[in-house]
């Protein structure tokens, strides 16, 4: 193995390990963001109530990357959901009307925030701005909320 790679190994570990204490929602005070990383985003026993519920109709996708299986349970809890990346961001042009005009009950789904540095720096932007309330950071995509009865507050996850 190279430097770099053994490098940023240790970095990710690092990193990992800085998120540990919110990994299952211990640390999280707000009764929403709790009960959001409990049963959505670390829901294990998702597939079997999913089943149970809709008479057996299997759409969950068994076999599909964790973060497809994530959106997933997002779409199922949350009606409103929006899934953009990173770069789609960077493209649009007035990225503070697109905010402006975003529902209360719209949940955003930001992916690729992690890969480079410009990326970061849009997720950053759209964590400090004012009309996102709940963010979370779960490495390889981020969450927004925009429900204003909520206070505004930032989490990074391990997932």
């Amino acid at each position: 193995m190279n430097r770099k790679r053994i490098k940023k190994k240790f970095a990710n570990f690092g990193q990992r390990m800085l998120r540990m204490p919110r990994t299952r929602g211990f640390g999280v005070q707000s009764p929403t963001a709790y009960s959001f990383l409990r049963k959505v985003v670390n829901e294990k026993g998702f597939l079997r109530i999913y089943c149970q519920t809709h008479a057996g109709l299997s759409s969950y996708p068994q076999d599909a990357p964790r973060q497809k299986r994530l959106l997933f349970r997002i779409r199922t809890v949350y009606p409103n959901v929006v899934e953009l990346s990173a770069s789609s961001l960077l493209q649009i042009e007035d990225f503070r009307q697109f905010l402006l005009n975003v529902s209360d009950d719209t949940v955003l789904v930001v992916t690729d925030i992690n890969l480079n540095a410009e990326y970061k720096e849009v997720w950053l932007r759209l964590v400090a701005d004012n009309c996102t309330v709940l963010t979370f950071d779960l490495v390889d995509c981020g969450i927004v909320f925009f429900d204003k009865t909520k206070f505004k507050q930032n989490f990074n996850v391990n997932y």
